[in-house]
């Protein structure tokens, strides 16, 4: 507790710092200006304002026996007073300022500006005055107005929060993917039940709320005996027929609220995200307006866009009597409106992607994206009990579909399709060895073949003797390695980490070594070969990219010829569509340890104005396995 400082200039204050004489306020009486007041010398004026200094301080730190031990016949109820006015505004401190004094013969009135703190609301000002007795030695006369000038015996105070509903998150069409549906949210005052096991049960029966839940609720942290306390919701078409039931009951209160309606069970399930009870750590990083009962984002958009999808709530603390009947507003914040997201989801393409992945067991990511704006048109990472999302934040090394960047460097440096390479089953690089899926030679072939092929001994040694770090690292950055994410949700970064010797980099120029990709990276570097420039993908509509790092175009006119081959006659075969020209590149990348490493597989491609990554963790070769998921998505969206 501060100690009282006494000056001339005169200033009080407790729990709090930044307190001080208040420039606007009255000028103090302390001579007999009207027939009311009188004159008092210094030191009982000043006697009287330390008595006030000590008062307010113990209000301030709910010490009922100080303040008591400062009053005139103080009555028994004071510590349950204050516990209860602090407790009903969320009191987490305060200060105060006296901005006023009138005295008589035996009589003084101290006018305080006090400034509260409140958990649920943020600073909270007024003005409110003691009375003291005395004159040679002062003490407090306890009323409920020290606490608030509206208080009458008897009253309460209650913060009232409402928000909004939700605003929804909208696909690139405005269709809704979460919105928000009207409902009834019932809640209980702790202070006001009567027999909380008679409670719970008629609340299961007419409302089918478990009473393990209403427990779980009323025992959270911070929770108080005259809050409402939100314990389950009911749909109006019930609420319709048991309302009058439930808001019988003793304790119970019922509020207007909205619930969050999702387009379809698991549609864009990760991308979206959930709602539900605060954490305490969420209520310490969120802050004002927040409190413990509220429901807030989780995961993915819904937690991302927190505050634009939520608002700010109207909060009100207003004046109850002792029957619970709202009396006034004291002190009112008004509330903002929430506004929607707009997303760049395609609703026809996450349908194709999420009834590919049907009865998929392996882990396994999709996202296609539109190649000219970087907008994700779909996404969706699976399995749906596994909060990771894999598609955004997963990050694995890219394999064989790398080599859609060191193609391009190769051909930036002297390479063309018809270069002639030697393609053995296998070759030692530094040390290292490299071999060629399923060990497979072809001898002497164009750079062409060498691509469609994906022979990995032709890839890396070339690299080794054509291409330094530095070329390759630049060409990496230009296709958005080492670049931070901008996706709109939180994202991992792909990488491409400076090789330290030449194994690392004949391992780093096929996908391997120490490089990382995530699906949503790789599936925006097949849409860099589709529209010539690469761009930061995005899956908010507000946030698109026009402009892109531009591709050198002899390159990308090589690369669509090759990646067409590799769908055509290559290892991509099984992502053809009849009809349609799908370019592509698979990748088999190996992760683990051991003599037979375990490899993820990959896809990625474009067609028409669409690009595609498809990736399943430890699926075996990306031909086999990812392909043929990226071929019936492609088939979905082609016919």
């Amino acid at each position: 507790m501060h100690s009282l400082l006494i000056s001339l200039a005169l200033v009080v204050s407790a729990c709090a710092v930044g307190t001080g004489i208040d420039p606007d306020a009255e000028p103090v009486v302390t001579s007999a200006t009207t027939s009311s007041t009188i004159a008092v010398d210094e030191k009982t004026r000043l006697d009287a304002i330390e008595v006030v200094g000590r008062f307010y301080d113990a209000v301030l730190a709910r010490d009922g026996s100080a303040v008591a031990s400062l009053g005139t016949d103080p009555p028994a109820t004071i510590q349950e007073e204050i516990d209860g006015w602090a407790r009903a505004i969320g009191l987490a401190g305060g200060s105060f300022v006296i901005t006023r004094e009138i005295f008589t013969e035996a009589t003084a009135e101290i006018t305080v500006r006090l400034t509260l703190d409140l958990i649920e609301v943020g600073p909270w000002s007024y003005e409110t005055t003691v009375k003291l007795v005395g004159g040679s030695s002062w003490t407090t006369i306890w009323s409920p107005t020290a606490l608030h000038p509206s208080l009458e015996p008897g009253d309460l105070l209650r913060v009232d929060r409402s928000w909004m509903p939700r605003a929804p998150i909208l696909a690139e069409d405005g269709m809704p993917l979460a919105s928000a549906e009207e409902i009834k949210v019932i809640g209980v005052v702790p202070s006001n039940i009567d027999d909380l096991d008679a409670l719970t049960s008629e609340l299961a029966r007419l409302a089918g709320i478990d009473p393990a839940v209403v427990a779980q609720e009323l025992g959270r942290p911070a929770v108080q005996p005259d809050w409402f306390v939100p314990v389950g919701t009911i749909k109006l078409v019930v609420y319709a027929a048991v309302g009058e039931e439930i808001e019988a009951l003793p304790g119970v209160l019922v509020r207007d609220g909205s619930d969050r309606l999702i387009f379809r069970d698991g549609f864009a399930e990760h991308l979206v995200g959930s709602v539900g009870p605060i954490t305490a750590d969420q209520l310490d990083r969120l802050g004002f307006p927040y409190g413990p009962t509220d429901v807030v984002g989780q995961t993915g958009l819904e937690a991302k866009y927190e505050a634009q999808l939520a608002g700010r709530p109207r909060t009100v603390i207003v004046r109850i009597n002792k029957f619970g009947r709202v009396l006034e507003d004291l002190f009112v914040i008004e509330g903002s409106a929430p506004a929607d997201v707009l997303t760049t989801i395609d609703v026809e393409v996450q349908t194709a992607i999420e009834q590919a992945l049907d009865e998929r067991s392996l882990p396994t990511a999709v996202v296609v994206i539109e190649s000219a704006t970087g907008q994700v048109r779909g996404i969706a990472s699976r399995p749906l009990s596994d909060e990771f999302d894999r598609a955004v934040l997963g990050t694995y090394p890219p394999g064989s579909t790398f080599k859609v960047i060191t193609a391009t460097a190769l051909m930036e440096n002297g390479f063309t399709t018809g270069t002639e390479v030697e393609c053995p089953a296998g070759v030692t690089l530094g040390g290292r060895s490299i071999q060629n899926a399923g060990g497979f030679e072809l001898g002497k072939i164009d750079f062409f073949e060498a691509f469609y092929t994906s022979c990995n001994t032709a890839f890396a040694a070339a690299a080794v003797d054509v291409l330094t770090t530095s070329i390759l690292e630049e060409i990496a950055a230009i296709f958005g390695f080492g670049t931070e994410p901008d996706l709109g949700v939180p994202s991992a970064a792909s990488s491409f980490p400076r090789p330290v010797d030449i194994a690392e980099f004949a391992a780093a120029a096929i996908g391997q070594g120490r490089v990382l990709a995530s699906p949503v990276h790789m599936a925006s570097v097949a849409a860099a070969v589709g529209a010539g420039a690469w761009r930061s993908p995005t899956v908010i509509a507000q946030a698109t990219r026009i402009e892109g790092t531009e591709l050198e175009r002899a390159a990308v006119s090589s690369l669509a010829g090759m990646m067409l081959a590799v769908v055509t006659s290559g290892t991509g075969t099984n992502a053809a569509v009849a009809g349609v020209n799908v370019h592509g590149k698979t990748g088999s990348a190996e992760f683990g340890s051991g003599d037979e490493p375990e490899t993820h597989a990959w896809f990625i491609g474009y067609w028409d104005d669409l690009a595609i990554a498809v990736l399943v963790e430890g699926g075996g070769g990306g031909g086999s396995v990812a392909a043929p998921i990226a071929q019936t998505i492609i088939a979905a969206l082609s016919g």
